[in-house]
Parts: structure tokens; C-alpha cells; sequence
């Protein structure tokens, strides 16, 4: 894919989010503060990734890369990190600057930029943690995203990634990708851009200077109602790559690490 086309992408894609913006921001607020809200975040996410993660502090730099309209931002800023999120729709950026401020959280704590992540306006080495939830899937150029991120994390750093497994519930509208007369990167396809899988992560990481520390997969439902089939129980004891492609969410902590020569 050559820029133009990858701009045109981007573009169209942005625009379509912008239009959605409103719609997903109402619905997503109805669960902020719920008890399930609360017990997701304290007893499965962070307690997942808080072993990795340097200790909360205001000299400690989180960047949420695709922060839709801040709730991850905002969680990680309760904690006591200084955010800085970021995400392509102009409308996302700023619902997410109104709903941070809502609970109190503003500049220099929390602050919010309108960017692509393949194309971040932060210097070199400027982040301890980059939080990327969700978003790798729906970039056309997922391997300049990783190197992107890369630039922007410190040293030792930490990058908390999730994506979609390959036969995550998420892309359950992604055939429609074949038939005539449908756009897979409309609103009706999903936006998702490219098949990357978990396993490409894997192999891809090291040469961009990230070292994969911790990988699980989550089972659950879709915020749109799709289920998963199969359980986290179910999956335990099945192959690695079994469990990569039937994930709903694959979780990938990485330490930022000096890059690795490909080989041939």
C-alpha cells in the first residue's frame, strides 16, 4: 500500500469516525461508572499489567495511542499517571478532553492531541508506558505503527498492547469484504485495515526494538453484543497459536528494547 492510497484510507476512515463519534460516546459513558466498569479495570486489566508497569507518579509518561474518547486515559490518569492520548478523529480527541475534564483531570495531567498512530507528534524516547488498546487492527500500516510507538518509548520503557485474534468476534462483518460493491473500511466493515495476527506481532517485535514480555488472551463479548464461542477455560490448554487466533483480544506487554537484525 503506497501513501496515497494509505492517506486516502485514513482519511475516509477518519471522517466516518467523526460522523459515529457522538453516537459511540453516549453509549460508551453509560458504563464508566459502573461497578463492572470498576471490577474490569482493578481486577482484570490492571492486575494483568500492572506488574510490568512503573510505579504511578506525575514524572511517569503514559501515552494512550487511539484513545477514543479517554476512558483508558482517564482510568490511567486515576492512578496517578501523567497521559497524553492521542486519536485521529478530531471529534474523539476532543469528547475525550470533555470527559476527562468532567472528573476533574486536566492539563499538564491529562491532555489530549488529534493524531495518526503511524505518525505520532511526540519526541524520541518521550514515554515510560504507550498504551495501545484496540486500535493496531484498524491501521493500514501496522508495521509503521510498532516502529512508530517504538520511537516514542523510552529505554526499558513498557508497550501494553491489544489486538484482535484472527477470528475474533470483533471482525464478525469483515467478509463482507468480498462481496462487489462493499468497502471492508466503511463503517459496515468495521474500519479494520489489515489481517495482522498475533503471531506477526511476535516476529515482527524484535526487529522494531520490542521484546515481548507477557501474552494472554481475553474470551469475552464485543461492546456490540458479537460472543466468543470458547472460554479462557476452554482455550488453556490448547497451542499457542490456537489460542492467538481464537482470542476476542490478544494482550501483548512489551519491554522497549534496541533493535534486532533481520534475518535472512
Amino acid at each position: 500500500m503506497d501513501e496515497s492510497e494509505a492517506q486516502a484510507r485514513l482519511d475516509a476512515t477518519r471522517a466516518a469516525w467523526d460522523v459515529r463519534a457522538p453516537g459511540w460516546n453516549e453509549r460508551n459513558l453509560k458504563g464508566w461508572d459502573t461497578e463492572e466498569t470498576a471490577a474490569w479495570w482493578r481486577d482484570e486489566w490492571l492486575a494483568e499489567v500492572r506488574p510490568y508497569l512503573p510505579t504511578p507518579g506525575a514524572n511517569v509518561q503514559l501515552l494512550d495511542a487511539g484513545c477514543g474518547n479517554g476512558q483508558l486515559s482517564v482510568l490511567y490518569a486515576k492512578e496517578g499517571y501523567t497521559v497524553r492520548g492521542c486519536d485521529f478523529s478530531p471529534s474523539m480527541a476532543q469528547y475525550a478532553k470533555e470527559n476527562a475534564a468532567h472528573y476533574g483531570l486536566v492539563a499538564p495531567q491529562i491532555e489530549f492531541t488529534c493524531a495518526s498512530i503511524d505518525a505520532l507528534p511526540y519526541a524520541k524516547g518521550e514515554f515510560d508506558i504507550v498504551n495501545c488498546r484496540c486500535v493496531l487492527d484498524f491501521t493500514p500500516r501496522p508495521g509503521y505503527a510498532l516502529r512508530e510507538l517504538r520511537h516514542v518509548t523510552r529505554h526499558g520503557g513498557i508497550l501494553v498492547l491489544l489486538m484482535m485474534g484472527v477470528a475474533s468476534p470483533i471482525k464478525r462483518q469483515f467478509w463482507q469484504r468480498w462481496l462487489e460493491g462493499i468497502d471492508p473500511h466503511a463503517p459496515a466493515g468495521n474500519n479494520i485495515f489489515n489481517q495482522i495476527a498475533p503471531w506477526d506481532v511476535e516476529r515482527i517485535m524484535p526487529i522494531l526494538g520490542w521484546k515481548p514480555l507477557h501474552q494472554s488472551g481475553q474470551y469475552g463479548g464485543t461492546p456490540g453484543g458479537a460472543i466468543n464461542s470458547f472460554t479462557a477455560e476452554q482455550m488453556a490448554d490448547q497451542p499457542l497459536l490456537v489460542q492467538q487466533a481464537m482470542a476476542t483480544g490478544w494482550l501483548i506487554v512489551a519491554e522497549a528494547v534496541e533493535p534486532q537484525p533481520l534475518e535472512s
